[in-house]
C-alpha cells in the first residue's frame, strides 16, 4: 500500500529523531552493555547510571528500529541492526552513528545559513582536516567512519578497477587504507601506500599491519595540495574530491596529473550526481550527500559532465566510467597523448 503524501511528508520531516535515539545508544554506554548480554532496562538503567523510564523508553523506541528487540519477559536484546553499532563488529557503523549524531547533526542546523551565503560551516575546508591533527578524539570518529563506509563498498568498488598491469598505486587521500587494503588483498602481485596527512601515519601503518598486508603496504605523509605524489603506476582518489570546491580539486587533481608517467592512470572513485533528481530511494544517497558536503566541509556531489570538465582543467582526460554495484563509479583518468 502507496504512503499518502502527507504521511510520508511528516516521516521525512521527524526522522531526526532516529540519528539522536541511536546516538544516545551509543554514547550513554546502551549498545555495548547489550552486546554482553540481553537486559530489563531498570538493570541496565542501574548498572549505567540512567532513568530507569526513561531508558526503557529509548529502548522500547530502538526495537522499533529494528535495532534492539523487545522480548515477552521484558528483556532487550540486541537485534542483527544493534550489533552493527558495536566496535568490533564487522563493518562496524559506530563511528558513522557518531559522526552524523555530532558533527553533521550539527553542521545541518546551520543549513539555512549555508543556502543564504553559499558556505560552508566555519570548521571546515582545509582548515578542518588540518585541525583534526589536534583534535585526537575526533579524528579517530572521522577516520573510523570513512573506513567503515568504505569498507562497506570495497569489494564492488575494486572490481570495477581496471588494475591492468599496474605494479604500484598510491590511494590519495586514503586515510586509514581501507581501499588500498581491499586493493592488495584482490590483486596479490600489487604494492600499494595510502597517501595522507603526516599526523595518521603511526594508526594507518598499524590498520594495514592488523589487516595483513603490512609486506605490501607503507604510508606516505602528503599534503596533496603543496605537492605530487610519489610515481606510480595506477592512483586511487575516492571519495576525496567531493570535500572540495572546483578550484581546491583542481589544484588536487594537478599535483596528481604532474606526479603521473605517460602511462600511468587514475581511479577517480565518488558518487556521481543525477543530471535530472527524481524521487525515490536510488538517488537518495547521493543527494544526500551533495547537502552534507554543501554544509559541512564546502565540497559537493558532481556529474560525470562535471568531473570530466574538472579533469580537463586539471590537465587530464576521461577515458571511462564504470558504474558498479555500489552507490559509486569509477572514473578512469590518464594524461592525454602528446
Amino acid at each position: 500500500m502507496t504512503t499518502n503524501p502527507r504521511t510520508r511528508t511528516m516521516d521525512l520531516i521527524a526522522g531526526c529523531w532516529t540519528t539522536q535515539a541511536i546516538r544516545a545508544a551509543v554514547t550513554l554506554g546502551i549498545v555495548d552493555a547489550l552486546a554482553e548480554r540481553p537486559a530489563m532496562a531498570s538493570a541496565l538503567a542501574s548498572t549505567l547510571g540512567l532513568d530507569p523510564r526513561a531508558t526503557y523508553r529509548l529502548l522500547r523506541a530502538l526495537s522499533g528500529l529494528g535495532i534492539c528487540e523487545h522480548r515477552d519477559d521484558d528483556q532487550f536484546a540486541l537485534a542483527d541492526g544493534g550489533r552493527l553499532l558495536t566496535a568490533d563488529a564487522p563493518g562496524s557503523l559506530r563511528a558513522f552513528a557518531l559522526q552524523w549524531g555530532e558533527r553533521t547533526w550539527a553542521a545541518f542546523g546551520q543549513l539555512d545559513t549555508t543556502i543564504r551565503t553559499g558556505a560552508a560551516i566555519r570548521d571546515s575546508g582545509r582548515e578542518r582536516f588540518f585541525s583534526l591533527a589536534g583534535r585526537p578524539v575526533e579524528a579517530d570518529v572521522f577516520h573510523r567512519s570513512m573506513a567503515g563506509a568504505t569498507r562497506h563498498d570495497a569489494a564492488a568498488i575494486v572490481a570495477a578497477c581496471n588494475v591492468g598491469g599496474a605494479g604500484d598505486a598510491i590511494d590519495v587521500g586514503g586515510g586509514l587504507g581501507t581501499l588500498l587494503v581491499a586493493m592488495l588483498q584482490a590483486h596479490p602481485r600489487l604494492t600499494g601506500a595510502s597517501a595522507d596527512l603526516p599526523y595518521l601515519e603511526a594508526e594507518a601503518l598499524a590498520f594495514l599491519a592488523a589487516e595483513g598486508v603490512a609486506d605490501r603496504a607503507r604510508y606516505v605523509a602528503l599534503d596533496f595540495f603543496a605537492s605530487p605524489p610519489p610515481k606510480a603506476d595506477l592512483y586511487l582518489m575516492k571519495s576525496v574530491l567531493h570535500d572540495w570546491d572546483d578550484e581546491a580539486a583542481i589544484a588536487i587533481l594537478r599535483n596528481v596529473c604532474e606526479a603521473m608517467g605517460p602511462h600511468a592512470r587514475l581511479l577517480v572513485i565518488e558518487r556521481l550526481a543525477p543530471i535530472r533528481a527524481v524521487a525515490g530511494p536510488l538517488q537518495l544517497n547521493v543527494l544526500r550527500s551533495d547537502l552534507q558536503m554543501m554544509v559541512a566541509v564546502g565540497g559537493i556531489e558532481r556529474t560525470e559532465p562535471e568531473y570530466d570538465a574538472l579533469l580537463a582543467a586539471a590537465g587530464l582526460a576521461l577515458r571511462r566510467t564504470t558504474p558498479t554495484t555500489s552507490p559509486f563509479s569509477v572514473l578512469e583518468a590518464v594524461r592525454p597523448a602528446g
